[in-house]
């Protein structure tokens, strides 16, 4: 089982953002308007929703009794968008994912990325979609200057994708991969959530889709979810096995009456496909480790939650609403939208967001402890008193649904 372990990140977890995500001496950045945080980590990478939409309705991700969704007035325009983009490019952002809700669902999307694309120097742009829409887009997002695609799939059984996702056709979904493929998109991603409803057959399909097809799997552990109208979150354990990557001798079991496949139970399972080696590709900018069957034309990854990958954290995240998050776990907000509206000069807003930015926790754990109050607008931004206080029951979980924070 050693060649399936994953090694703590002073051993060899692998950082898929490269050296991009290594922490530097703020002192010697290079450049002032570079954006970077108090702990030393450059910040490059941007996930920006485009709409809290989405054409399907999985059941891990909205709840039963739904959610509220924005007003028109209320999500940025597209001018709002490109604005924000060059700012935040100018600013040091190198790399930005494309997300929801479901983004292809907005009109005219692929105008807009072509406009970022032509508009920033970026190093990567890349899209994370449930498929549904993708073959009818593919060749303009290609042309559009696309380079990467993440695929929501959480199960290749026809009826069981359509009860996990309220309706949708596993058939338009892959068909979709199948010609992204054929058109020759490289550093596609096929993103699985670890959820009760995953079983040993669904997984033993997603091995074989790695050995056949030049896809990465990439199997994902849930985090929490708040519950409309309260501050509490879901069942959903954020780690299967707290401590699993700080101790990698070690192969803990399944705890008694869990029904949840872990990420160890997958692995169990890869053996039967023959050696799987962890590999040092580079399919994404987030926490993630990969491992290659040397048979295998794809790669099956992990993106586990575990605060270790904290340290190598690169992003922030633009709501369809126009606020900057620092961290999912946290309520720290900067409403961009509201300073581009008020036409708050531009190098204004820029010095502003690297004072924001200083903000950013160094962890997720940290991010749910702070008992952050409001305290008014100054230096820029909601200022908000990171007091010492704890909360005495705290839960680690996100501060808001998936789709308004994007993906």
């Amino acid at each position: 089982m050693s060649d399936y372990m994953i090694h703590n990140r002073t051993g060899n977890i692998h950082n898929s953002g490269g050296s991009n995500n290594t922490r530097i001496n703020k002192d010697n950045a290079g450049s002032s308007n570079i954006l970077v945080d108090s702990f030393g980590r450059k910040i490059d990478y941007l996930r920006l929703s485009v709409t809290d939409r989405c054409n399907l309705r999985c059941t891990y991700c909205i709840p039963e009794q739904g959610i509220n969704l924005l007003r028109r007035s209320e999500m940025l325009t597209y001018e709002e968008i490109e604005k924000s983009v060059k700012m935040l490019a100018d600013a040091g952002i190198k790399k930005i994912r494309i997300t929801g809700g479901e983004p292809l669902v907005r009109k005219d999307i692929v105008a807009l990325i072509k406009k970022i694309r032509e508009s920033s120097e970026l190093e990567d742009l890349s899209i994370t979609t449930n498929g549904i829409l993708l073959g009818r887009y593919l060749y303009d997002l290609k042309s559009a200057g696309l380079n990467r695609i993440n695929i929501s799939i959480d199960s290749l059984d026809p009826e069981k994708f359509s009860a996990i996702t309220g309706g949708g056709s596993l058939f338009d979904v892959t068909a979709g991969l199948k010609k992204a493929i054929e058109m020759g998109f490289s550093g596609l991603n096929v993103n699985t959530v670890i959820t009760d409803i995953l079983d040993t057959e669904d997984v033993r399909e997603f091995i074989s889709m790695s050995m056949k097809m030049p896809v990465n799997i990439r199997f994902i552990e849930m985090m929490q979810l708040p519950i409309s109208g309260n501050n509490h979150g879901t069942l959903v354990e954020c780690s299967t096995f707290p401590g699993f990557l700080s101790k990698p001798p070690l192969l803990p079991a399944p705890s008694a009456g869990k029904t949840r496949l872990s990420v160890v139970d997958i692995m169990k399972i890869m053996q039967k496909y023959g050696k799987f080696e962890k590999t040092d590709i580079i399919a994404g900018f987030g926490p993630s480790v990969y491992y290659k069957n040397k048979n295998s034309k794809g790669s099956i990854g992990f993106i586990l939650n575990d605060k270790c990958f904290c340290s190598f954290c690169n992003r922030i995240r633009l709501t369809s609403s126009g606020k900057i998050k620092l961290c999912l776990f946290s309520d720290l907000e900067f409403d961009l939208k509201d300073r581009l509206r008020k036409k708050i000069p531009v190098e204004l807003i820029k010095k502003q967001l690297c004072s924001f930015i200083s903000c950013k926790p160094e962890n997720r754990e940290e991010s749910c402890r702070l008992n952050v109050i409001e305290t008014g607008d100054t230096g820029g931004h909601k200022n908000r008193n990171m007091s010492k206080k704890l909360r005495n029951n705290m839960e680690l979980r996100l501060s808001d649904y998936m789709n308004r924070t994007g993906g």
